[in-house]
C-alpha cells in the first residue's frame, strides 16, 4: 500500500441548526460554531478542502468538504510515537 494522503487538521466556522423544538427566542444563539476536524487530505484548492476519516489502496470513507472562507487555520499534523504504557498491535 502506497503511503495514505498527509493528516491534516482543520479549525473551521460552521453553520448549526437548532435541535430542539419551542426555544424562548431570547435563548437562540447567533452565530457559527467553531469545530476542529482531522483526516487525510484529498484535495485542497481555493474553493476549500476535502478530507477523509478513513482511506485504503482505493477507497476512502467519510469524507467532508470544508470551504475555504470557513477556515480559520489549517495544519498538517505529526504521527506521534506510541507512549510509554500504551499496549501495541501487531
Amino acid at each position: 500500500m502506497e503511503p495514505p494522503p498527509p493528516l491534516v487538521e482543520i479549525h473551521w466556522l460552521d453553520a448549526w441548526a437548532s435541535t430542539d423544538c419551542w426555544t424562548e427566542s431570547k435563548d437562540v444563539e447567533h452565530g457559527p460554531k467553531r469545530v476542529c476536524s482531522v483526516g487525510y487530505l484529498l484535495k485542497s484548492d481555493e474553493k476549500g478542502f476535502t478530507i477523509a476519516q478513513s482511506v485504503s489502496e482505493e477507497q476512502v470513507d467519510q469524507c467532508l468538504f470544508v470551504p475555504a472562507a470557513c477556515v480559520e487555520s489549517f495544519h498538517f499534523c505529526r504521527v506521534a510515537t506510541q507512549p510509554e504504557g500504551v499496549a501495541s498491535v501487531g
